[in-house]
């Protein structure tokens, strides 16, 4: 007979074989025994593939591309932006100077010129610049790109000679890597508002956001009056995700220019997002021609799944809230926060607990920024709906402050008073019974729960906290009952089923007991106590059917097993029980022992064994074992699985399986 090694793909080596052996085995070994053939280690970095982030997906670098070994391009151009034109730099001898350093054909330079540069001109390392804006290279300008010797020609300032010296190397070079790069930093040095705007709107059609940003800025700068501009870097900031901001930019541009439509239509449709229809109609109306035939059916159509919702909402249809609010978001309203608050309030109701906070969450998020830069109306339904989640959850604290927050808002409102006084009170009832229950006051702690229950009668947290009091009171009935209730308001509430499944074994109801501890085991398969709790009501239940349970055991142990007998001992017992036939001269066989070893720590209510097919060949043959490992399940005596030399993942994933 002839054994041999699987190894960890799917498909495993035969395990009788005679015609192979291993050189690689000292001569100790029986010869008929071969060592696994090890899966090559592949290494992650094999799959890892930096991707390069786009500069328009993010404003915290706008310029990623020339941001190498020295100062970022954001500072550079934050601080180009922030000086005008004349004071640009430091003071040399009464001129202003601006240094800047780059890089250029393999090489860098470290430029000094006048800020008051007048038209360009180079040779061999000498550049002439308007502005205040080096062009490193070969001593070209821009290179091909014409509009940037165009823009440059029209300088109307006295010519200076900017002198370029090459050094190896430069702590803060800065390497200027295409055209893009040098018409940006010109136009944020530049006097001429117009020209900035006008390469801001060529970054902002190529979708660089931040970069049109940056230059619509600095046009505002050299012209704050100017209503376009404030409109344009509405428009960037919507292109950021930055709602906020830009409403508060086209109510500035409406402010300098009532009469401008474009920033007229542009609030209205950021009205629209935002879930303030009112006014998206009324800025719609202002822009007349500016708005299109769509924008207006966008937004009746929005306003029709938003009455649907509403109407679902009072009659506690709420499967149809969510298909309506769902339906509004797709048609444009996607950040709408009090659509997505109808939503979560539906998903609360439906016990769908973490879904709504997931999604309030998020509605939350936009709610804040608009509060925080007051340039639209605040709503109070998302915080009315994010109190009624955290009390649902357990935070208490954090309900009221919500719920604060929505009464600072709009206090004459008599829903919102009526929530926040809910609030204060259940948070005050679980402080006080979790002080009682603390101090080992339990029919005290009682009592200061069902004060709270009597503002949110179907709170799980508060029934949870009251079953506990009443199964240390001994009223286990009582408790059964509060977690029953909890239970229906929290469907996956993990506490109150393992309070019911505790009530329950000392009530001697084994039945219930452990079919609560075989869902707890379902969920929390890596808990001890748990498994050890299921164990008792299995123990519990077989001794209340008369039969029995010396065999039965708390696991933990690999058993070794060498007969016939012992074998079909182990299987036939009552449960699950885990077959592992290896060979301690397999590195495989010993690799899954030892797995099989925490497996038997982390599933003590299952029968662990293991044979040697070495030292019992004629058990292995009759069992007809033919590869190592090979795992048999056996379920209350019967073989339900048999894994021919799995992986650890897929052991592991049959163990749990079974074990249900």
């Amino acid at each position: 007979m002839s054994f041999s090694q699987s190894s960890f793909s799917p498909t495993p080596d035969p395990f009788f074989s005679s015609h192979q052996s291993s050189p690689s085995l000292p001569p100790s070994l029986p010869p008929s025994i071969s060592e696994p053939t090890k899966k090559p280690h592949t290494s992650f970095l094999a799959y890892y593939q930096p991707s390069s982030s786009s500069s328009s997906s993010s404003s915290s670098s706008l310029f990623p591309k020339m941001s190498k070994g020295g100062s970022s391009s954001s500072t550079i151009s934050s601080k180009i932006q922030n000086s005008s034109s004349s004071s640009l730099g430091h003071r040399r001898g009464g001129t202003s100077v601006t240094t800047i350093s780059a890089a250029a054909n393999g090489s860098e330079a470290s430029s000094t010129f006048p800020a008051a540069a007048g038209k360009v001109s180079a040779s061999n390392g000498k550049v002439m610049c308007q502005g205040g804006v080096i062009f490193s290279g070969n001593g070209s300008c821009g290179g091909s790109n014409k509009k940037t010797r165009a823009m440059i020609s029209r300088a109307s300032a006295s010519p200076a000679e900017i002198s370029t010296t090459s050094s190896s190397s430069h702590a803060a070079a800065v390497r200027v890597e295409d055209d893009d790069f040098v018409m940006m930093q010109m136009m944020l040095a530049s006097v001429n508002p117009e020209e900035v705007k006008m390469l801001g709107n060529e970054q902002y059609k190529r979708g660089k956001f931040a970069e049109a940003l940056a230059l619509y800025e600095r046009a505002i700068v050299l012209a704050p009056g100017q209503a376009a501009y404030h409109s344009n870097r509405a428009a960037a900031l919507t292109g950021l995700g930055r709602l906020a901001e830009a409403v508060g930019e086209c109510q500035e541009a409406i402010k300098l220019d009532p009469t401008y439509l474009r920033a007229h239509h542009r609030l209205g449709s950021l009205y629209f997002r935002l879930g303030r229809f009112d006014g998206a109609r009324n800025h719609f109306r202002i822009a007349g021609q500016q708005t299109d035939l769509s924008d207006m059916q966008r937004l009746e159509k929005v306003e029709k799944h938003l009455a649907k919702c509403l109407a679902a909402r009072k009659s506690c249809d709420w499967n149809s809230v969510i298909r309506e609010s769902d339906a509004a978001v797709v048609a444009g309203a996607d950040c709408a926060s009090k659509v997505f608050a109808f939503k979560a309030e539906a998903l609360l109701k439906l016990h769908r607990h973490e879904e709504a906070d997931t999604v309030v969450s998020a509605a939350q998020k936009v709610e804040t920024t608009l509060r925080k830069c007051r340039n639209v109306p605040a709503d109070t339904t998302m915080l009315l709906v994010q109190s009624e989640i955290d009390m649902a959850l357990g935070r208490f604290e954090a309900a009221v402050i919500a719920a604060e927050n929505a009464a600072h808002i709009d206090p004459k409102n008599m829903e919102v008073m009526l929530k926040l006084q809910k609030a204060r009170a259940v948070a005050s009832a679980r402080t006080l019974g979790n002080d009682l229950y603390k101090a080992g006051k339990m029919l005290e702690a009682s009592v200061a729960y069902s004060e709270g229950l009597q503002y949110d009668p179907i709170n799980a947290i508060l029934l949870c906290n009251r079953a506990a009091c009443r199964s240390k009171l001994g009223h286990f009935e009582k408790a059964v009952e509060d977690c029953n209730a909890a239970l229906e308001a929290q469907p996956r509430y993990m506490k109150a089923l393992l309070r019911r499944a505790d009530s329950n074994f000392k009530m001697e109801r084994w039945d219930k007991a452990l079919k609560d501890y075989e869902s707890l085991r379902k969920d929390m398969p890596g808990n001890v106590d748990i498994a050890k709790a299921l164990f008792e009501v299995q123990i519990a239940l077989k001794k209340s059917r008369g039969e029995e349970t010396d065999d039965m055991h708390f696991g933990g142990v690999v058993e070794d097993v060498c007969t016939n007998e012992q074998l079909r001992h182990a299987v036939s017992l009552q449960g699950m029980a885990v077959v592992q036939f290896n060979t301690i001269w397999s590195e495989q066989c010993r690799q899954m022992a030892s797995f099989v070893e925490q497996l038997s720590k982390l599933n003590p209510t299952v029968n662990f064994v293991k044979v040697d097919v070495v030292e019992s060949p004629y058990l292995a043959k009759a069992e007809n074992v033919k590869f190592v490992p090979t795992f048999k399940i056996y379920k209350n005596g019967f073989k339900v699985k048999e894994l021919l030399g799995p992986s650890q993942q897929a052991l592991e994933i049959a163990i749990g399986h079974f074990s249900l």
